[in-house]
């Protein structure tokens, strides 16, 4: 249909976020900190069916609306923290490691601008959420400027 398309799309994404707070909370364990560094590697593989619909009739006319669903598994992924901190008068060291392992299913809605037959910039919207497992990539995200390239 000339308005209307479908893709199925393989993905991969690799994350890694280092991240220091002053306040932290595990399990229940409340600790007021003096240092915490967290180091966060999530690589994930999935798919997704995306549905495209170019808004004018107009052939030439290059902004397209998709959405899209999707699910990913994270794959050899895992938080590190290592946390040297106050509790109580004492002084702690606390080493934490967990292991990520959850699949995640994605929702999206998005805009893209074609800048010729196969690359355009996108802009996108996107909710994801677990089933399964422990994720630190669930809630609302989004993608202020991409690139995208079709064959």
């Amino acid at each position: 249909i000339d308005n209307f398309g479908i893709a199925i799309n393989a993905l991969y994404n690799f994350t890694i976020d280092i991240a220091n707070e002053d306040e932290f909370n595990l399990d229940s364990y409340y600790m007021r900190s003096l240092d915490i560094k967290g180091v966060v590697w999530v690589q994930k593989v999935g798919g997704e069916i995306v549905g495209y619909w170019r808004p004018s009739p107009d052939k030439n006319k290059r902004v397209h609306i998709y959405l899209g669903v999707g699910v990913n598994k994270s794959f050899d992924s895992k938080i590190n923290i290592k946390i040297n901190a106050t509790s109580g008068n004492k002084m702690e060291k606390v080493n934490v490691e967990r292991k990520l392992d959850a699949f995640d299913a994605t929702l999206k809605l998005g805009c893209i601008w074609y800048i010729n037959k196969n690359m355009g910039f996108t802009y996108e919207l996107n909710y994801n959420f677990p089933f399964g497992g422990y994720s630190l990539t669930s809630g609302f995200g989004w993608l202020v400027l991409g690139l995208q390239w079709r064959l």
